[in-house]
């Protein structure tokens, strides 16, 4: 299992230097999405790790795709969180406010959902 978490390793860290470079937001939502299918169930805490130290070495693409992965475990505070340290770095993608937007409307779903249900 070792070995299988480092061969993706080095496959994402090869994504992730190309979306750092020329951001594509297919390509974006496509990582993002092979992470959360693949990756996040069995290696979530190894991939929360891995991507914030990409993000501490220059790959600052790795928090949104971070704010992506928070987002879909309903973890809305970190998802806005992320998004705005990635905003930081790629200012000109609304990507990043898109997550802010949807996160927010999230969690004000989430919150009045479950005060009509108490």
């Amino acid at each position: 299992m070792a070995l299988l978490f480092e061969k993706l390793k080095d496959r994402l860290l090869e994504q992730l230097v190309r979306l750092n470079s020329h951001f594509e937001e297919n390509f974006f939502q496509a990582l993002c999405l092979e992470i959360r299918i693949i990756l996040a169930k069995v290696f979530f805490k190894e991939i929360e790790a891995w991507l914030l130290e990409q993000a501490k070495n220059n790959l600052p693409v790795a928090y949104g795709v971070l704010a992506k992965l928070y987002l879909e475990i309903k973890d809305f505070e970190n998802a806005k969180e992320f998004s705005l340290k990635a905003n930081e770095h790629f200012p000109h993608l609304a990507v990043w406010q898109d997550i802010i937007n949807e996160a927010t409307w999230d969690q004000f779903e989430e919150e009045n959902s479950s005060a009509s249900t108490d």
